[in-house]
């Protein structure tokens, strides 16, 4: 636990309303999603199931980086903001979600401390059940990646890494099946190997130039 997420939990320990995301046996918010939801919407039950602690993440993020104990992370998610995903022309290639992804992920804003890991180590106020914060560990442990559309297995896609030729087989929501030449780049929230594990995260499938 690093500084910020230790000075972090202290302050969540004391605050008189909990956060109130939809985990373990609290309703939550009413616009918060669940993963009942977004299976009858049609997501496949793995990736429903991460989609939904990324909400949960979000939630978080939102409630926190209010708190000064989190103005750095704030800060600096502000500023890249402004820079990677501006409001006007010219246009970023990077989606929102990559963004998200990384934001709540990737980010180490004080030491070791990401956003995920202050979530994790603050579970014991938040009250993710066993499941949740086992997939959140596993996308807080997942790192970025490029791959290649390399063939199809079943319903599934197989994907190859550019930089360690790794292959794994996931399911993707997107539609695009054709092999052949398809980078993908990476965040968690389309696609989802087969076996919900997520040692990778990948999302939008483009045509290479």
């Amino acid at each position: 636990m690093g500084q910020t997420s230790k000075k972090l939990h202290r302050k969540l320990t004391t605050m008189a309303e909990p956060l109130g995301p939809a985990v373990g046996g609290r309703a939550g918010r009413p616009d918060m999603p669940s993963i009942e939801k977004f299976i009858e919407e049609g997501l496949d039950p793995v990736h429903a199931a991460y989609a939904f602690v990324q909400h949960i993440a979000s939630h978080f993020s939102e409630g926190v980086s209010q708190l000064p104990e989190m103005r750095k992370f704030a800060k600096i998610v502000a500023k890249a903001e402004d820079e990677y995903l501006p409001s006007g022309p010219p246009m970023s290639p990077l989606t929102g979600s990559y963004f998200t992804c990384w934001a709540f992920f990737d980010l180490q804003f004080d030491g070791a401390d990401t956003l995920a890991t202050c979530l994790i180590d603050a579970n014991d106020v938040v009250c993710m059940t066993p499941d949740q914060l086992d997939a959140l560990q596993k996308m807080a442990d997942s790192r970025m990646g490029i791959f290649e559309h390399v063939g199809v297995d079943g319903d599934h896609v197989r994907l190859r890494e550019l930089i360690t030729a790794d292959e794994i087989v996931c399911h993707s929501t997107s539609d695009y099946r054709k092999e052949g030449g398809i980078v993908v780049r990476p965040t968690f929230t389309t696609a989802v190997a087969r076996d919900g594990e997520l040692p990778h995260r990948l999302h939008d499938a483009l045509p290479p130039d």
